[in-house]
């Protein structure tokens, strides 16, 4: 059995990025990464849900009708701005032909095909602009270069978010593993996590073959899967919300 300071299961976006995150904060803390290591895991939305980092995008008029709706919009703003940062970070680890970047620039459609609900989240997103003054432009949506809709499916108003933009997700995924491969302080395995025990302080994890991996402090960041490994913690039933999960894809346009 393997023995380290930290135990993350998943190596998606979020599994890699704490553990690089923590060997950024802390010397000589030593950490095991557990994953399957293949993009289109079924349990995984890494590259599925793409890497856009909006904020502003994301706002409907439900946001901004409770408290916690808009201290999630004030977080992901703060998260937003921290994104330039952490890309250097990543491309410190990694070699200069694996360097990530940012590409700024988000349309955001008001169509005519969806209900009338669409006419408050798109005020709502302007609203949210306006009142953290963040820089936006409204733009005639027949002029977007490439958009190209049916007679009945025509935008009736767009705007553009300048400072909102994506980065390519399976470049992202493989600059991260790459960086946690070729990390001195963390050790990467590939294998699926079907149990955990939690005995005299001490997490371990067993994989589909055989293989047991401990740590005093453990991380669950597997997916959809997280939600059968905390079946094996009765006692956070009632204190973790039930994880749910859906389906979703993203596809790169070359023309």
């Amino acid at each position: 059995m393997s023995k380290t300071d930290v135990l993350i299961i998943g190596d998606g976006i979020l599994g890699i990025s704490v553990a690089l995150a923590l060997t950024n904060e802390q010397q000589d803390i030593r950490i095991t990464i557990i994953g399957e290591n293949k993009s289109g895991v079924e349990s995984s939305s890494s590259l599925a849900a793409g890497a856009m980092l909006g904020c502003f995008g994301e706002v409907t008029d439900l946001t901004l009708k409770s408290k916690h709706g808009r201290y999630w919009l004030d977080i992901a703003k703060q998260a937003k701005g921290l994104w330039p940062q952490w890309i250097e970070t990543i491309n410190q680890l990694t070699s200069k032909t694996n360097h990530l970047k940012i590409n700024y620039g988000t349309h955001i459609l008001l169509n005519s095909q969806s209900g009338k609900s669409d006419n408050k989240n798109f005020q709502a997103i302007l609203s949210s602009l306006h009142a953290h003054k963040e820089p936006y432009q409204e733009v005639d949506p027949l002029q977007i270069e490439g958009l190209n809709p049916l007679d009945d499916c025509r935008p009736l108003r767009a705007v553009y978010l300048p400072e909102e933009g994506f980065v390519d997700s399976a470049v992202l995924m493989g600059a991260l593993r790459m960086a946690a491969i070729n990390h001195s302080d963390i050790i990467y395995k590939q294998g699926r996590v079907i149990k955990i025990d939690n005995r005299s302080n001490l997490f371990t994890a067993f994989t589909e073959d055989n293989n047991a991996f401990s740590a005093s402090q453990i991380v669950l960041a597997s997916g959809a899967n997280t939600q059968n490994l905390l079946s094996s913690f009765p006692s956070l039933r009632k204190e973790v919300p039930m994880i749910l999960s859906g389906f979703g894809c993203s596809f790169l346009l070359d023309a």
